[in-house]
């Protein structure tokens, strides 16, 4: 209902907005929800964590993501053979800094994020990495953007070699 671009984003890609359009794109095919894992999503708008709370996407906060996490890994490795990861920066704390106008509190520390960004390249086979949400306009000290690189360094740096014949 709000039209905030980034929840659509991901209702798009599930299937469920934005039909028609998504339709007209060559070779699209909706994400299965259940292969959807939304970490550290706060400050959602009312229809938002309602449709949230009847797909079949997990949903941890920043908070119970480290320990929540590696159930999640286990099941998603028995179903899938390539992963891909897309970080919004804004999934940071404002305390850390600000990657853009939308920062929320009850986000990752930069040591959380990274820390669960190892977790995920140790359990999963990823493939490709978006880093988004970021506006250097905010980030008047570049707090947020040593935080991203950080962050893109413990996935890079634990990234497991792919299996033999698996591509």
């Amino acid at each position: 209902m709000s039209g905030f671009l980034d929840g659509m984003t991901l209702a798009t890609a599930t299937g469920r907005c934005w039909v028609e359009l998504a339709r007209s794109i060559e070779g699209f095919a909706p994400v299965p929800e259940n292969a959807v894992v939304l970490l550290g999503a706060r400050d959602l708008d009312p229809g938002e964590g309602a449709a949230l709370a009847r797909s079949e996407i997990v949903r941890l906060s920043a908070e119970e993501a480290l320990g929540g996490i590696q159930p999640v890994l286990e099941k998603l490795a028995l179903t899938m053979e390539k992963f891909y990861v897309h970080l919004d920066l804004d999934s940071l704390d404002p305390s850390v800094g600000r990657a853009n106008g939308y920062s929320a509190r009850g986000g990752f520390s930069s040591e959380s994020l990274q820390a669960l960004l190892k977790a995920i390249a140790q359990g999963l086979p990823v493939q490709a990495l978006t880093v988004a949400s970021y506006d250097p306009a905010y980030d008047t000290d570049g707090a947020v953007c040593a935080a991203a690189f950080a962050a893109v360094s413990a996935l890079l740096g634990n990234l497991s070699a792919p299996s033999a014949g698996k591509g």
